[in-house]
């Protein structure tokens, strides 16, 4: 989102869903706040379907379409509002959320009825903790992966390169920029 007005609209947008959520009693439990920011992040914002290919969450705000990037962004987001204490965790291909408590848990932003049911994806390797900025970052990897499977590989250095600049010690990203660079270097 590179226009201000467009980016003050789609801010509002998403602070006034979370100005009408429903403010859980205060006695409510980590968990409770959880269910509720998930049900009203798939109520209000993920509408459309889960699109692995999504790089931008106005894309999310504006056809409802999201995957694990935009929807743990956006949760992040609404969880704030119910003082949700939670970090992402980051593992090649995938991210989510774990919310602090007496009993740390992970929520699955993508899938309200993953949390309800218990159920998460298993990680695919051990996950690491990183900030909101290289949450954001993922956007510009997935838009470089995009970018690198059609052979576009100006524009995926370009993305590779600002995903690293978010997330300096995505080893992933390292390699993919790498491997931009160097199929970039013998289409020339």
């Amino acid at each position: 989102i590179d226009r201000p007005e467009a980016l003050n609209r789609y801010e509002q947008r998403v602070h006034q869903i979370a100005a009408r959520m429903p403010r859980p009693d205060i006695a409510a439990s980590a968990r409770e706040r959880t269910s509720l920011a998930l049900a009203t992040l798939h109520r209000e914002l993920l509408t459309g379907e889960f699109d692995p290919a999504c790089d931008s969450v106005a894309l999310t705000l504006d056809q409802g379409r999201y995957n694990c990037v935009t929807a743990s962004l956006l949760f992040l987001e609404l969880a704030r509002g119910l003082d949700l204490k939670c970090f992402v965790l980051h593992a090649p291909r995938h991210v989510r959320v774990r919310i602090e408590d007496a009993a740390p848990f992970e929520v699955e932003p993508t899938c309200a009825a993953c949390f309800e049911e218990g159920r998460l994806l298993a990680w695919s390797s051990p996950p690491r903790r990183i900030s909101p900025l290289a949450l954001t970052g993922k956007l510009y990897y997935n838009r470089g992966v995009i970018a690198l499977e059609r052979r576009d590989y100006a524009a995926a250095i370009a993305a590779f390169d600002r995903s690293l600049a978010l997330d300096h010690d995505d080893l992933q990203a390292r390699h993919n920029l790498l491997a931009a660079l160097n199929n970039g270097a013998l289409l020339l």
